[in-house]
């Protein structure tokens, strides 16, 4: 070793050179040279003894064996026993001065004297030069390590440090890009290790830690573009990866289910965008989306003149918003106008006395509206309640525009170009039993809505005609209908679920040769002409309907016609709006006494934390451990997912469920929004999984809602892992908004945890004593 080097370690080197050489320091520089001439003479490799900090690769003390040698913080060690320790074979090129390490076909060179280092095809710039030193050669321990892909933390007590901790990540991160639908940003990496969703001091980011991590050599960013900002970064300290996602503005997202799990990646799944905005003379105005766009709000306002589209379940997006020059709109504009739900507003400013109309079309990710003269208004009057429903006259022949609401129950009519007459007021209160109000307005700037108001849900019949007084009778009467079908496949299982306008009574029956189910309904209207039958599949050969004359009077029967199964089991209650089956295609083995209880987040993962730093994942230990005890005392076996603190993944607690062979599984949770304002209580289930699942959900949703002080936001659909994935009838609670004072204050206290408890074990036992086995 050099002795300049020793001079600069012992801070000696500029005290000679700036000092002056009084005769009282003699006896100083004397003792210091000998000092240092001593020092000239001891080895280069350094005893572990004498090297101050530790060095640990994968848990192993191997600081004896590096023969380390600290400059600048930083360690030099002895490359060749280096190269023995990782499992890279070394050479050395003596006439260049340069060493070779290879492993696995990843060549890392090295230049003695040289700060660059060449890794495979790229090359760096290290702060520290290999060198020789005593006839070996030496090379800079961090930068050789973070080549090969191992990450280097350094443990510090006070301004010491204690050791270097050398680890191989268990994962790498190696891409970030789109899923073809736009909605799901995909972590590319070689395994899940633990996750979490991790709160930021910068609103609207999403940031999200990915445990035992590192970003591979070749990391590419895929996916940043002008909705999105995508920032990957290792935390060597931590031995993480933290990725965080900005937009132009907030970005909605949810906690729960916001993280997916998908073929050994993590997925994060956002809300559908608007994709375009455009103009075309023979279509109208057209707004599209990445996904299907649900039912908007319309208004017409005016001074100025303007057609508001209020699209829920939307997140904000940027695109060009410059459209062709037309008659009919002046400007475009939007933005993100709600968080809770995320609604976003796109407003038309219109020219003149332009009017847009809703034209329904065929694609589900396209809303089309087409310009509409405006006319002088039509009256609408003499509404009159009937027996069994309501009436009205129109002076003109026009085809309202009628949709049922539910929480609470209503029945929207809207009728465009028409202003209220005579005997059509703006309140009333009918006597009887099925209607409780009825309200008028004038809702845009040329359209009637009227809104009746139901003790329950109702289905109706439309129909009008000419009358001799002049003006069309418009005649909306009650009725129990059909109003959907939907055959879906579910883990296990296919689903088959009939949707009913009420509550009705209906018969499953089970026939053979050929075999077939036949499910009868008595007491519905006429009209499932008009209902589009599912398309068959699996083991449902076909599907179809007819009436004959039953012990009830005329009843619909719906026959589905099957080759092999081996059962079904009806998952809804004898009186129901929603009939549910579950057609077995394997032999069912389910351990009908046996309930799988998953409480949310836990260990790396807090999941939402409150602003008193009350966290999501105590929450739900602690509810879902007082289920666990009353589904006990009450006869039933329980699994749950965790009974501690610890990380599971969401398909551990999926193998974990669908091993276990259980009758049902209910994920315990508390949300979070980015307004403190929203709170109450929501109840999931997945997409898909009507036929065994909503039925589930429906009894929890509403005996917790019932018993607990919180509002009911009712029974929701989303494609959360956890639900989507498991081969039982499936829920995931949302019990309270952590982000709400009131809600957290609540979510604190053991009472309230007991009581969330009762009335969730009270909906689970409903719900099991009420669905039906079929016949094996």
């Amino acid at each position: 070793m050099k002795l300049s080097s020793y001079l600069s370690k012992l801070r000696l080197h500029n005290f000679f050179k700036s000092q002056p050489q009084a005769p009282f320091k003699f006896c100083l520089i004397v003792g210091l040279s000998f000092i240092l001439l001593m020092l000239s003479v001891l080895p280069a490799g350094v005893s572990a003894e004498d090297f101050g900090p530790e060095i640990y690769y994968q848990d192993d003390n191997v600081t004896a064996e590096l023969e380390p040698v600290m400059e600048e913080s930083s360690p030099l060690v002895a490359a060749r026993q280096l190269a023995d320790i990782i499992g890279a074979e070394l050479t050395w090129e003596e006439s260049l001065e340069i060493v070779d390490l290879e492993r696995d076909d990843f060549l890392v060179r090295l230049m003695m004297g040289s700060g660059y280092i060449q890794a495979n095809d790229s090359t760096r710039l290290s702060p520290l030069e290999p060198k020789i030193l005593d006839g070996t050669g030496y090379v800079p321990l961090m930068e050789v390590m973070s080549s090969f892909g191992y990450q280097i933390s350094r443990e510090i007590a006070g301004d010491e440090i204690e050791s270097f901790q050398i680890y191989r990540p268990e994962t790498e991160l190696e891409e970030i890009f789109w899923a073809a639908d736009g909605r799901q940003l995909v972590f590319d990496m070689d395994e899940i290790t633990p996750y979490r969703v991790i709160e930021t001091e910068e609103e609207g980011n999403i940031t999200i830690e990915i445990d035992s991590a590192a970003l591979a050599p070749d990391y590419v960013d895929n996916a940043s573009d002008r909705n999105f900002n995508i920032r990957a970064r290792e935390d060597e300290e931590e031995n993480r990866v933290r990725v965080t996602i900005s937009g132009p503005e907030e970005l909605p997202y949810r906690r729960d289910g916001g993280v997916d799990e998908l073929a050994g990646n993590l997925v994060v799944d956002f809300l559908p965008r608007l994709t375009d905005i455009s103009w075309d003379e023979e279509e109208g105005i057209s707004i599209k989306s990445n996904d299907h766009l649900p039912e908007p709000e319309l208004q017409m306002l005016e001074n100025p003149r303007r057609f508001v589209v209020d699209i829920p379940d939307m997140m904000n997006s940027s695109i060009d918003l410059e459209i062709e020059d037309n008659p009919y709109i002046e400007n475009v504009r939007k933005s993100q106008f709600k968080n809770d739900p995320p609604t976003v507003r796109v407003v038309f400013d219109l020219k003149d006395e332009a009017h847009l109309s809703h034209e329904r079309v065929e694609d589900e990710q396209k809303f089309v509206f087409q310009p509409v003269s405006r006319v002088e208004s039509g009256r609408v009057h003499d509404l009159e309640i009937l027996e069994d429903g309501f009436s009205f006259i129109t002076d003109e022949d026009i085809e309202p525009e009628i949709f049922a609401t539910g929480n609470p129950t209503r029945l929207v009519v809207s009728m465009f170009n028409t202003d209220p007459g005579e005997n059509f007021p703006e309140e009333h209160y009918p006597e009887g039993e099925m209607i409780s109000e009825i309200h008028t307005t004038i809702h845009e700037s040329n359209t009637t809505r009227l809104v009746a108001e139901f003790e329950e849900k109702v289905g109706y019949n439309w129909s009008s005609e000419e009358i001799e007084e002049g003006g069309y009778l418009h005649r909306i009467e009650f009725a129990d209908v059909l109003e959907k079908l939907d055959l879906s496949e579910q883990p296990g299982s296919f689903g088959f679920d009939i949707e009913l306008s009420s509550e009705m009574s209906y018969e499953v029956k089970e026939y053979e040769n050929p075999r077939r189910l036949a499910v009868d309904i008595p007491g519905l209207s006429e009209g499932e002409e008009e209902i589009e039958l599912p398309e068959p599949k699996g083991f449902v050969e076909d599907i179809r309907m007819g009436r004959y004359d039953g012990e009830e009077g005329d009843t619909l029967r719906i026959v589905l016609e099957l080759n092999e199964f081996y059962g079904y089991q009806v998952m809804s209650p004898e009186e129901t709006d929603r009939i549910s089956l579950a057609l077995n295609r394997d032999v069912e083995d389910r351990q009908e006494n046996l309930v799988v209880i998953d409480p949310g987040h836990g260990g790396f993962d807090p999941g939402a934390v409150a602003s008193s730093g009350l966290e999501e994942k105590e929450v739900a230990l602690a509810i879902s451990k007082y289920m666990n005890e009353l589904l006990q005392e009450e006869g039933y076996d329980v699994i749950m997912t965790r009974r501690g603190d610890q990380f599971l993944g969401l398909y551990e607690r999926v193998e974990m469920a669908n091993n276990s062979n259980a009758s049902l599984f209910v994920s315990v949770h508390s949300n979070a929004a980015p307004r403190s304002a929203v709170s109450g209580l929501e109840t999931y289930y997945a997409p898909g999984r009507k036929a065994d699942s909503y039925d589930l959900a429906r009894q929890l949703q509403s005996t917790m809602a019932a018993e607990l002080p919180l509002t009911d936001r009712g029974v929701k659909e989303d494609n959360f892992t956890v639900i989507r994935d498991t081969e039982m009838p499936s829920v995931l609670l949302e019990i309270g908004f952590l982000s709400n004072p009131d809600d957290a204050e609540l979510l604190e206290q053991d009472d309230f945890r007991e009581k969330a408890a009762e009335s969730a074990v009270t909906g689970i036992i409903n719900y099991l004593e009420g669905s039906r086995n079929g016949v094996e």
